[in-house]
């Protein structure tokens, strides 16, 4: 099968010349429903060893178990090496093009830096912006939109809120205009969940968004009246929460490993979108074995 790949606003975007039947394909759960998969933590390495060994073989698994269900698009919400290594970023780009679906992703503090004000941090451990410059040159913008089959997709970058960096003030204005009051049903692709339990929850943990600029992104959130749902990874399990406002906000279990180890099962989730009723639905594929 011949393919044609491009690179467009930051997304990685891999066109198959034919379609495939397959009786693996997922049925849209409504007419006119658009589907996704949504994926994170694949956590890409050099490792020979050891289960991080393991994550290419179940980031294949899933490329293959995606492809059947022949989505609209792939999201990868973040995390997509083990560290953020040039050789690690051009693993990941080599695997990612056996994606049949166009792919977007976005970055998350494996690769470049967790975010800042973290209690107990190591030293200068937090996101740079030499960082974010090399994933972007890798990947495109950090922060972007792409609308597929009627869907809205804003990608943005969690980890440089409230760092201060001179991009974080860049993807302010990106998040205010692409926010703004609208019907289209709006997905936001992330890394950091917003919270855990509760909209008002401190911060300075390692696992949520910090709460100064969680509450400015939950304002924005509810006054666009488009944002169906927020999607994320990093937390290495399943949580399913709703904003004050009604707004699903869904974080799918990784590729690479499960927390806590040997309780969690790795895979993706299929995303289904019905655009007339912005209607928002996930079910999640474990990694075939």
């Amino acid at each position: 099968m011949k393919r044609k790949k491009f690179w467009i606003a930051g997304v990685f975007c891999a066109f198959a010349a034919l379609s495939i039947s397959s009786p693996a394909q997922a049925a849209p759960a409504e007419q006119g429903a658009v589907t996704f998969a949504l994926l994170s933590d694949t956590h890409v390495n050099e490792a020979a060893s050891g289960d991080e060994a393991n994550y290419t073989a179940r980031f294949q698994r899933v490329i293959a178990d995606v492809n059947a269900a022949h989505v609209s698009a792939v999201l990868i919400a973040g995390d997509l090496t083990q560290s953020g290594k040039p050789e690690q970023i051009a693993n990941f780009a080599a695997l990612v093009k056996g994606f049949e679906a166009p792919v977007c992703v976005v970055e998350g503090n494996h690769d470049v830096g967790p975010k800042l004000g973290v209690k107990d941090a190591k030293p200068d451990s937090g996101v740079t912006a030499a960082r974010v410059t090399q994933f972007e040159t890798a990947f495109g913008p950090s922060f972007y939109t792409k609308t597929v089959a009627g869907v809205k997709i804003v990608a943005f970058n969690t980890p440089i809120l409230g760092s201060g960096l001179p991009i974080e003030t860049k993807q302010w204005e990106f998040l205010e205009k692409e926010l703004a009051p609208s019907k289209t049903p709006t997905l936001l692709l992330t890394h950091y969940p917003l919270y855990e339990s509760k909209a008002d929850e401190a911060g300075g943990t390692y696992w949520n968004v910090e709460p100064a600029p969680r509450a400015r992104l939950l304002a924005l959130i509810e006054r666009s009246g488009g944002v169906r749902a927020v999607l994320s990874g990093h937390l290495h399990h399943p949580l399913e929460n709703m904003t004050p406002g009604g707004v699903l906000l869904y974080t799918t279990p990784p590729v690479s490993f499960g927390l806590p180890k040997g309780k969690q099962s790795e895979g993706w989730t299929l995303v289904t979108v019905t655009p007339e009723t912005g209607k928002v639905q996930t079910e999640f594929r474990a990694i075939p074995h």
